[in-house]
């Protein structure tokens, strides 16, 4: 038998970074990786124990510019995981 179970959409999941981003020092392109921190959990379930890891690309660095101008990074992540539940 079959079950399935799904994280809905919306739903919290608590992640760190596990690498350091930096506008000076990251360019577009570059891989950055993100760890669950928390366990994500469906009908008393873990789905997505802690230590899964998201990984991600950076699509936007701009270096702080002149006149005090903050620096921007934009990066998008994925996680893909599959579990056995018994």
């Amino acid at each position: 038998m079959t079950a399935s179970l799904h994280v809905q959409v919306g739903s919290d999941i608590r992640l760190r970074l596990l690498d350091e981003l930096s506008t000076e020092r990251t360019p577009r392109g570059t891989t950055s990786y993100l760890g669950v921190s928390q366990p994500a959990i469906v009908d008393g379930i873990v789905v997505i124990p802690v230590g899964t890891e998201a990984v991600g690309e950076v699509v936007r660095s701009e270096p702080k510019g002149a006149f005090g101008k903050s620096g921007q990074i934009e990066a998008q992540y994925f996680i893909a995981f599959s579990i056995e539940v018994p």
